[in-house]
Formats: C-alpha cells, structure tokens, sequence
C-alpha cells in the first residue's frame, strides 16, 4: 500500500448522461489547453466528441490529448474559442474536504520462491481496491459519486462509493481507482 495525502477535495453528486453541444471550453491561459466548465466536466469514453474552434465559421481542430474524467483537452495548436460536443455525466459539489490521504494497492511482479520443496509464486494482481480518507467532509451514504482530490497542477479524479466516519468520510474508488487529470 502506498498513501499520499493532500489538501481540499470534493465530492460530487453524478446525474444522468447529458448530451452537450457545442459546450465552450475554458481556456487554460495559452490558448492550446482547454477544459470543461464545472459540472459538465465527467465526459464519457466510448461516446463520439468532437472539439472546434471559431473563425468567421464552425471548423474541426486537431485534439492531441482528451482527459475524459476532468473534461480537458490539449490542441495541437493555439486557437481563439474552443467548444466541444458529446457526452458526460452531469455533477454538483455535495461537499469539500480540508484534506484528504489516498492509500493505492501496489501491485508487485510475480516473483518465484525457490528452495522450498517446489518453485510457488509469493506476490500477484490485488483485488483490493484504492481508499480515501476525506476530513472534515460531510455528507449521507452514497453509492456512486464523483471524488476530485487536487495536487499540484491537476487532480486525482474517480468514481466511488462514499461512507461517513466519525472525522470525514471514506471513499472506495471502484475497480478503475483514480487518474491524474489536468485541471
């Protein structure tokens, strides 16, 4: 297990999946990294998005990298308006966090043991899943809520299972666990 520990946080309600179009983007200030408006920022994989840009007209723009879960995108260019069409779970700030310590399984390589009466493996894939302790946070049970836990440059960004304790809550990310995402 590995923890890492940091500052703010939030839990967000998730909604039904949302059909947007043409839904302008923030620029990021140099007009290359672009990123959704709050709320309409948790896009779905697997579902068509385009991304274009304004100039006297509606024209496609090259995307180098997409961030589905924080709704960013890097543009092979510097361009004056970006806006974007597809899909993404609708979400609302339930609550914020003073803190929060993130634990992630590790997982090991198989390695063999020898000198036993036969070679047995000792390490493997872990079932376990990624944990969050979020303080101060205060909210109900719920099944299924999008955490954003903030680090330098960006966030840790999952889905999860959410239940209080006595100081916070605790989190279970499901089997996906958290991913950077630009923000």
């Amino acid at each position: 297990m590995r923890a890492f520990h940091g500052r703010g946080g939030t839990v967000s309600l998730l909604g039904e999946p949302h059909q947007f179009v043409r839904l302008p983007l923030l620029d990021q200030g140099d007009g290359w990294d672009w990123r959704a408006p709050d709320g309409m920022s948790f896009w779905l994989e697997g579902q068509k998005l385009t991304v274009e840009y304004w100039d006297r007209g509606w024209h496609p723009v090259a995307v180098n990298e997409i961030h589905y879960p924080s709704g960013y995108v890097a543009l092979g260019r510097s361009v004056p308006y970006v806006v974007a069409s597809g899909t993404c779970l609708t979400s609302s700030v339930e609550t914020t966090a003073e803190d929060w310590q993130l634990t992630v399984p590790m997982l090991v390589k198989n390695r063999t043991v020898f000198g036993d009466a036969e070679p047995r493996s000792v390490t493997g894939p872990s079932s376990e899943r990624s944990t969050a302790i979020l303080r101060g946070a205060v909210c109900q049970q719920m099944q299924t809520a999008l955490i954003t836990l903030p680090v330098s440059r960006g966030a840790l960004i999952g889905i999860g299972s959410v239940k209080p304790i006595s100081n916070g809550i605790e989190v279970t990310f499901n089997a996906e666990g958290v991913k950077y995402g630009p923000c």
